[in-house]
């Protein structure tokens, strides 16, 4: 029988609501038009808040890390599962969608996560991710966040690289020239939260390029 799931972490206060609300948001904005129709997986799910922000019913799937947390997860009626962005515990092209909600800047081989996520996505297949936008606010907020904060919590998953959607090479951290080496073709970018989060929406290409 599934327990109703406890009060989640980003319901803790006012902000962090509002933060996970205009979060979902733009993921919403930016899932193809038939996205709640697709087979949809989150890669660091959780304990599901936000994807269940971003489809509050139906089924969805999700993987994290952490089994703890995944019963959350699972009472919010996610089909949710042990695994990491390196071994997703899929068969090859399983899902139209996947999401990778403030997790590739917790990666220290974000590549190889993107290698995986292309590897269960469908030729055609969608992947919205989001990260941080490294400005002195961001930076401002996260450190009282983290020190002083809620947040604190997360000092045990530190932001191990400096991925972004702002510079123009993967070698300097650019998300989207990484992509596009992965073999994504980069559709639309959003921000929200004032400017100190960036989604984006790529597609898998549906025949793999050669060279």
């Amino acid at each position: 029988m599934t327990q109703a799931p406890s009060r989640s972490y980003y319901e803790s206060n006012w902000l962090s609501k509002r933060w996970r609300s205009n979060l979902a948001k733009m993921i919403r904005a930016l899932l193809p038009e038939n996205w709640d129709t697709l087979e949809l997986l989150d890669v660091g799910v959780g304990d599901g808040y936000t994807l269940r922000l971003v489809k509050p019913t139906g089924e969805v799937s999700g993987i994290d890390f952490d089994e703890g947390i995944l019963k959350e997860a699972r009472n919010r009626g996610i089909r949710a599962t042990y695994g990491s962005a390196y071994e997703i515990p899929t068969a090859d092209a399983s899902f139209d969608a996947v999401m990778c909600v403030e997790v590739l800047e917790h990666l220290d081989r974000p590549e190889a996560g993107l290698k995986e996520v292309t590897r269960v996505l469908r030729p055609g297949g969608y992947l919205i991710a989001t990260t941080p936008v490294p400005s002195f606010r961001w930076r401002l907020i996260w450190w009282f966040w983290t020190k002083m904060g809620p947040g604190k919590r997360w000092n045990a998953i530190p932001h191990v690289s400096e991925l972004h959607l702002g510079n123009k090479s993967s070698e300097d951290g650019g998300l989207t020239a990484m992509l596009r080496e992965s073999g994504f073709e980069v559709l639309a970018t959003e921000r929200c939260n004032f400017g100190m989060v960036a989604g984006v929406v790529a597609r898998k290409h549906k025949v793999a390029r050669l060279g």
